[in-house]
């Protein structure tokens, strides 16, 4: 895989007319192109040269300074003549747009149309960073699509994967309010912070001495002024969530809005609307997936797809990256026809997130108890198969909110705990978090010296761990990644001496680790 950078507009295009090189991002298809087919940058572009683009590469599209998207190649070059009447270049390749940007730094190359990026420039860097953050951002995404469907997710892994450091993120994506640089910890934790603040996201910790009354509801004995005993059902952190969620979920869901929205379109077939500005009619109309393909109406006009997704956002945050004169008249339109209403109210419609650290600890089914059923997605109120049960010591009718999520994490390797049975695992989606060295290598990226001595004793770690029980995994066992990131070569001796190395001794009596207490000995040597 190589990386590029590409101009695709000149200051008032090849004929005269400024050109909208992100109008060819926005396409069903989208595009990228160029033209001046007699020189070098041209026979990079269709692969002609043996250094050219292939598929695969990574194209950092820009105009002039403003980087404008990053995208990946998925196609070889084509010709196509109405592409060429709109938009004036002489051939073309499919990509995938990974990314459009409005506010990020200006790139340092503004020369040249296109050029292909030497490894460890500043200008590579920045197309490196940017790619890699997409790519967290992917998985980030994904982990939170997992959740939403699932409604319950467990984050397993070996000591220092960044399970705990994980949720704060799935947390904020689950409430749509990640910040744009999740990358940056300080503010995402303040995000997280004032989210807690907000009473949006609660944290406990499993242990062997919990139990169903702490987590659901259980009686606390209390005296009177006579200094009489009585009890008084006292509601657990789980039930406290559910009530809080139930109580502000007063307004109508933009699921329920835009389902509704969609059925009446495809009964009618499509309906006009108006431009914010009135000047321009478009038509709105579904598709196959069940977005909105907006058109406007004069000639030559093209399809404009608003995803449901999309159109969510932007009524939340009053954010799209295009399209916004057909998403403003849009949300208009839901929130006239369908009386739907975004609150910036406590009683507004949001979600709520309850954090179990090590959730293994526990005994969960006995913890959970009839909870165990109720927590399926189906099974929560306001879907097909709701199902509520009369809890035993309040009597009340309880069942789990559809806006109530859960993410645990587990340490896989330490067997000295209780395992979740099978119909507790049914009810989770289980993701497993890797010691990841490149996240060595990101934390070091400004020190080399430092870098190279952390991959070093990573590197060792593995070796001592590749003889280990049959029962385990290596994946299970591999001390993770936040074990080998320090300020300076003192603090990551110190954490080898007081944190890696007490480990591998644990892994070594449990069983875990098959050597003995004197060839681990001379190994561990290597550590310090």
């Amino acid at each position: 895989m190589t990386y590029w950078h590409l101009q695709m507009n000149q200051p008032y295009g090849e004929r005269g007319e400024k050109l909208q090189s992100v109008e060819m991002l926005k396409l069903d298809k989208p595009v990228i192109g160029t033209s001046d087919g007699q020189d070098i940058q041209f026979k990079y572009f269709n692969g002609e040269d043996a250094r050219g683009i292939r598929i695969n590469d990574i194209v950092l599209v820009r105009e002039g300074k403003k980087i404008i998207a990053l995208c990946k190649v998925i196609g070889e070059y084509f010709q196509d003549s109405e592409l060429n009447t709109r938009f004036h270049h002489e051939i073309y390749r499919h990509v995938d747009v990974l990314q459009i940007y409005d506010k990020v730094e200006d790139f340092p190359q503004a020369q040249g149309k296109l050029q292909r990026l030497i490894n460890l420039s500043h200008s590579y860097q920045i197309v490196d960073n940017l790619y890699k953050s997409y790519l967290k951002l992917s998985k980030m995404n994904n982990l939170t699509y997992i959740l939403k469907s699932k409604k319950q997710i467990i984050l397993q892994g070996a000591p220092g994967t960044g399970k705990t450091y994980k949720t704060a993120e799935i947390a904020l994506g689950i409430m749509n309010r990640l910040p744009s640089d999740f990358t940056n910890r300080e503010s995402l934790m303040i995000e997280y912070r004032k989210a807690v603040a907000d009473g949006l996201i609660f944290f406990t910790t499993f242990h062997q001495s919990m139990d169903y009354e702490e987590f659901v509801e259980g009686l606390k004995p209390l005296t009177n002024d006579k200094k009489e005993i009585y009890y008084e059902v006292k509601n657990g952190i789980f039930k406290s969530i559910c009530k809080k969620a139930i109580e502000k979920n007063t307004t109508k869901s933009f699921d329920e809005v835009y389902a509704k929205f969609i059925d009446d379109l495809e009964s009618v077939g499509s309906i006009n609307l108006k431009t914010p500005s009135q000047e321009r009619v478009f038509t709105v109309r579904k598709n196959q997936n069940n977005s909105c393909v907006a058109r406007a109406d004069f000639e030559n006009s093209t399809d404009s797809v608003l995803t449901k997704e999309r159109i969510q956002h932007f009524i939340e945050t009053g954010e799209i990256p295009f399209y916004k004169p057909y998403a403003t008249s849009i949300s208009e339109y839901l929130k006239e026809k369908y009386d739907f209403k975004v609150l910036e109210t406590d009683n507004s419609q949001k979600n709520y997130v309850l954090i179990i650290d090590e959730i293994n600890r526990g005994n969960v089914s006995k913890i959970l108890g009839e909870l165990i059923t109720l927590l399926e997605a189906d099974k929560r109120s306001g879907n097909t198969n709701a199902v509520t049960v009369k809890l035993p010591y309040s009597n009340e009718t309880f069942s789990v909110p559809d806006n109530v999520y859960i993410i645990g994490t587990m340490n896989t390797a330490d067997r000295s705990l209780g395992h979740i049975d099978y119909a507790v695992r049914r009810r989770f989606a289980f993701v497993t978090l890797r010691a990841d060295v490149e996240a060595i290598k990101q934390f070091y990226q400004n020190n080399e010296i430092l870098k190279n001595i952390a991959l070093d004793k990573f590197s060792k770690v593995e070796k001592i761990l590749e003889n280990i029980s049959p029962d385990f995994e290596s994946e299970d066992l591999m001390i993770g990644h936040s074990y080998f990131m320090a300020k300076d070569e003192s603090e990551l001796k110190m954490k080898m001496e007081y944190e890696v190395i007490p480990l591998l001794h644990e892994y070594r009596k449990d069983g875990i680790l098959n050597t003995t207490k004197v060839d681990l000995d001379e190994k561990i040597k290597t550590l310090l």
